[in-house]
């Protein structure tokens, strides 16, 4: 309706006076989530036999120097030099003195550089693509073929190389030939399970090895605000099912909501914006959040459907929340909240530059509260829709 659009504007821009305060309160801690316990089964890593024939593999055969006697005329002699350097084995391809390429048996902590790597098919085979962009030019690029939740095959040109014309071409072609010079056995296919995480939850942007997440199922919605509070408080599954709906029609189709132990966020493979929910009592109240002026700004008091509600941003401007209280009442312990996060492109490294929430985005940001709000926490929702 066009009252809502007028409302929803409405409560970007202007401040209302409502209950509550805008400074720190001296409050103890809101009680912690109970204990995460995943409840979808784990997938099973690279049987250790595969790996083990893969500390036996030459690296330096992986490396098919003919790409690059393809793709430039030199005089120089190339060569293959094994290397080891923090106890990473490498190989690195030289022309005369100067390096060109590295070639890197790597291991990681948990599975960032996925989460935030383009998926690349190399020839059928899975692999990632991360690119440095800066003034609209790509002056890096990292390609990883997986072999296992936490290894990977590395490669990567040297300093300068990828900004040269047709450097990061050159590197897309020197991983497909060491994907297809692999062992089938250590290599995925390109919608292959080369993570811990399950289903949605590889595209949580969050460091992980994946048993921390799990993809939110359909859980039944206390009828009652408080009930639903009290159960969101110890089941992110249930804030997920709170917020499912109206997320899906503001935001689109495209989100894909996730459990977490602390929170409910809602995820896309581009990476583009995620979102994080929550709904829950006891809880710290809206009135702390977005006062330092040193993390956040544009901080609002206002009301949607009769409830105080606090919005703000990051002095980034990567970030907007809303956070509401089901009880109107800013400093009562209990809060609705949606967080966006704008985020990176997945590939791309903006060097020296932030994505930001777009105002599109914040508008939709206040719109899904406020169906929140009409579909568990109003009078209406309560009554069954009688008289309204």
């Amino acid at each position: 309706m066009i009252t809502r659009k007028v409302t929803l504007a409405a409560a970007l821009v202007l401040p209302l006076v409502v209950s509550g305060c805008a400074t720190e309160t001296a409050l103890k801690p809101a009680p912690q989530p109970v204990k995460w316990s995943p409840r979808q089964p784990r997938p099973a890593d690279r049987d250790p036999a595969a790996l083990a024939e893969l500390d036996k593999l030459d690296l330096c055969a992986l490396v098919d120097p003919g790409i690059y006697a393809k793709r430039e005329a030199n005089d120089q002699p190339i060569s293959l030099v094994p290397w080891k350097h923090e106890n990473r084995r490498e190989c690195r391809l030289m022309r005369g003195g100067s390096p060109l390429l590295t070639v890197t048996d790597e291991e990681s902590a948990d599975d960032r550089e996925r989460r935030y790597s383009a998926v690349a098919d190399l020839g059928g085979i899975k692999g990632y693509r991360q690119e440095q962009w800066r003034d609209q030019k790509t002056v890096d690029c990292v390609y990883r073929i997986p072999v296992s939740f936490r290894r990977a095959i590395r490669i990567d040109p040297y300093f300068g190389r990828a900004e040269q014309p047709g450097g990061c071409d050159k590197v897309n072609d020197f991983a497909a030939a060491a994907a297809a010079k692999l062992p089938k056995n250590l290599v995925y296919s390109p919608d292959g399970q080369d993570t811990g995480a399950v289903g949605a939850c590889a595209d949580w942007l969050v460091p992980s090895r994946g048993e921390d997440c799990d993809p939110a199922v359909p859980v039944p919605v206390p009828q009652e605000p408080d009930k639903i509070l009290a159960a969101g408080a110890t089941d992110s599954q249930v804030e997920c099912a709170v917020f499912a709906d109206a997320v899906a029609r503001v935001f689109g189709p495209g989100l894909r909501p996730v459990a977490t132990p602390g929170a409910c966020y809602f995820v896309e493979p581009p990476h583009r914006v995620q979102i994080e929910v929550g709904a829950l009592a006891p809880a710290d109240p809206p009135e702390m959040f977005g006062v330092d002026p040193a993390e956040w700004r544009e901080r609002k008091v206002t009301s949607l459907h009769d409830m105080a509600t606090v919005t703000f941003e990051s002095q980034r401007g990567d970030e907007f929340s809303v956070y509401t209280s089901p009880h109107n009442d800013l400093a009562s312990r209990a809060h609705l909240r949606l967080r966006v996060k704008a985020e990176p492109e997945r590939g791309i490294t903006l060097a020296g530059l932030v994505n930001t929430v777009s105002e599109v985005d914040k508008v939709r940001a206040v719109e899904t509260m406020v169906r929140v709000l009409d579909q568990h926490f109003t009078w209406c929702s309560r009554s069954g829709g009688a008289g309204c």
